[in-house]
């Protein structure tokens, strides 16, 4: 590990090898079966820019249309129900709401059961589910053709979504010199949360996906993933720019990407082809320790990262 904190760069490369093998194996089921999906956030923008993994960073993000997302979830639902295997190979694992205990996303991932990785929110672990390493895939929803429309009705969704992750928040005060508006009521919403029972929580996510499912995706003209929204505030997309797809060269392969992927880069990050100084790098992970022990012959990794949900702990398998 460097004195600054920054991961090593070999560790990193392999975080960043497992993921995409991870990436590989979406593609190649979602290919199987004729499923769209599009790459996502820091993954496209890595695409474009580097052609590969942001040189920092070792997730990587996609979005499925709705309709497509419950068919791969329904795939895997009969492939578990028979454990045939069919559909993702048995070292993989797809987790979602429906499926895994204590799961609390919105969105699936796709794992990679040979390692493990421990989410928690920043102060406190909070989760109580171990993951692997993997992907993320978030839901596209259509939100129809009125712009207005669309908006109100995604900043709805974002507000269950919001609702229903309090229970995994922390809130903080970060800066003493500000009167505390949003940390005040960050706080109350947390000790609210934290009383709620479970059926309760549930509500939110059942509401979540009742709202979803207004507007058809290709009937819109106007797209947005909720979860997404709550990280990039302008990440509210025209359909047109995500159709016809085109292949991008990540690392050794392609992936699919929006057709206008300026159009979907500048919004999320404006002036997207100029990295930031390395000084302002988002270090997507920095290793705060790193303890050596063994058990089922793996080596454990404590990690730290900087984006605002997690903390990750991932074992590495040797």
């Amino acid at each position: 590990m460097k004195e600054s904190g920054i991961m090593d760069p070999q560790l990193l490369k392999r975080l960043q090898e497992k993921t995409l093998d991870v990436a590989k194996e979406f593609k190649r089921v979602c290919e199987k079966y004729q499923l769209r999906y599009f790459m996502s956030c820091g993954t496209l923008l890595g695409a474009v820019r580097h052609k590969g993994f942001i040189p920092w960073d070792d997730d990587m993000d996609f979005y499925m249309p709705r309709q497509d997302y419950e068919k791969l979830l329904e795939l895997d639902r009969q492939d578990y129900l028979n454990q045939t295997h069919q559909v993702f190979n048995s070292k993989f694992i797809l987790k979602h709401w429906n499926k895994t205990q204590n799961y609390i996303w919105n969105f699936a991932k796709l794992e990679d059961t040979t390692t493990t990785c421990i989410e928690s929110t920043i102060a406190k672990n909070n989760v109580k589910y171990k993951s692997g390493l993997g992907i993320d895939i978030f839901i596209l929803d259509g939100g129809g053709n009125d712009p207005e429309e669309a908006k109100k009705h995604f900043h709805k969704l974002l507000k269950y979504g919001n609702l229903r992750y309090q229970k995994y928040w922390e809130a903080k005060v970060s800066d003493r010199n500000k009167f505390p508006i949003k940390q005040i009521k960050q706080a109350i919403l947390t000790t609210r949360s934290k009383l709620l029972f479970n059926p309760v929580l549930k509500y939110f996510q059942h509401k979540i996906e009742l709202l979803s499912q207004k507007y058809k995706f290709d009937d819109s003209q106007i797209v947005a993933s909720g979860f997404v929204l709550g990280v990039y505030q302008n990440a509210i997309h025209y359909l047109k720019d995500f159709q016809p797809t085109l292949q991008l060269d990540f690392e050794d392969t392609q992936f699919p990407a929006p057709n206008n992927y300026n159009a979907y880069l500048t919004r999320l990050y404006n002036d997207y082809m100029i990295p930031p100084p390395s000084s302002k790098e988002p270090g997507i992970c920095h290793i705060t320790s790193i303890s050596t022990c063994h058990f089922q012959n793996t080596r454990l990794i404590t990690m730290m990262t900087t984006k605002p949900l997690m903390t990750l702990i991932k074992r590495i398998a040797q």
